[in-house]
């Protein structure tokens, strides 16, 4: 049953109340939305409302399929020059996540996209990463991320680099930070 001025069932109302405490508590802690605590918030208000996660650009924007590197020159009307973790020197030390799925990627026989998409498939089965492409092999490759299989010492590997490797450089640039998150 629907309230009647709104439309909005008593569940989708308890749902959103829950989400919107999630997204609070990520505020109130000043959390970057790829922080750990963010992802157990969001997690487990998922997990209690069962409903779907879709995380935000998967591939890190394209950096996290080993195709850019601190020499890569983007074009000139392209978002990530204005983005300060995609600046050259953020770039190159950035670039030792990228070889912790660049050496799995090898063993398996895939790509580091793949295996970035891979280790999000293997977290929750509620959690679906849909990466944004324009291009048809791009597409039919970030498919193929659900053919590899990662053992449990794969994920381990990536989640002790996630945990030990910092992130240099900010998501977006200031006018754009001060925007999200609200």
């Amino acid at each position: 049953m629907a309230y009647p001025l709104t439309g909005v069932s008593p569940l989708q109302y308890q749902k959103q109340l829950r989400l919107q405490e999630a997204r609070q508590f990520m505020l109130n802690q000043n959390l970057d939305a790829g922080s750990a605590a963010v992802h157990v918030g969001y997690e487990s208000a998922s997990q209690e409302l069962g409903i779907g996660f879709v995380p935000f650009s998967p591939l890190g924007k394209g950096f996290l399929t080993g195709q850019i590197d601190q020499a890569t020159t983007f074009d000139r009307d392209d978002f990530r020059n204005t983005v300060p973790r995609f600046s050259p020197e953020n770039r190159a030390a950035n670039q030792a996540f990228v070889a912790v799925l660049q050496g799995i990627a090898q063993r398996k026989q895939a790509r580091p996209g793949q295996v970035a998409l891979a280790w999000l498939l293997a977290q929750k089965p509620w959690i679906v990463p849909i990466p944004g492409t324009t291009k048809w092999h791009r597409l039919e490759e970030n498919i193929g991320a659900a053919d590899v299989e990662l053992t449990s010492e794969d994920l381990a590997d990536i989640d002790r680099a996630a945990a030990s490797i910092p992130v240099h450089g900010a998501r977006y640039p200031d006018a754009l930070e001060r925007l999200s998150n609200r």
